[in-house]
């Protein structure tokens, strides 16, 4: 089992967004289920954090996916390691959109991935509950 984090910034029309996620996530929770992966996707203006588990081959083939999808740039993975178990088991694909005045933006995000990685090793429990206090910070996006 792995834990992949990664960061990517939307690459379309920001007018498109709403309409572009939308097909992601049905997409997404379509493929995920098949192929046995699930995780968590925060939005905030066009920049994408997500968190995903399964098994490597699995993610080593979405990661090419992701990254040939033209509405993905700027693709960064922040962590892929080994985790002993799922956190997500129940979720395909759940998305949510940081609320406005979270105080938790792009730049916090990244000053708190830095500490983690920072560390000579990085537990995947920390990463998991910091990503579910974003998730906090946020709301449900609901597919249509």
């Amino acid at each position: 089992m792995h834990m992949l984090l990664y960061t990517s910034r939307y690459a379309g029309d920001m007018k498109n967004l709403p309409l572009d996620l939308n097909s992601i996530l049905k997409q997404s929770q379509q493929n995920n289920a098949t192929n046995h992966i699930t995780g968590a996707l925060v939005v905030d203006r066009g920049n994408f954090l997500q968190i995903l588990e399964g098994q490597q081959a699995d993610l080593d083939k979405l990661i090419a996916k992701l990254k040939a999808d033209s509405r993905h740039a700027q693709f960064e993975i922040i962590l892929y390691q080994s985790t002993n178990k799922r956190r997500f088991d129940h979720w395909k694909m759940e998305a949510y959109q940081l609320f406005d005045n979270a105080e938790v933006k792009r730049s916090e995000i990244n000053r708190i991935l830095q500490e983690f990685l920072s560390q000579q090793e990085t537990d995947s429990v920390e990463i998991y509950k910091w990503f579910k206090s974003l998730i906090l910070n946020s709301k449900r996006i609901s597919i249509k």
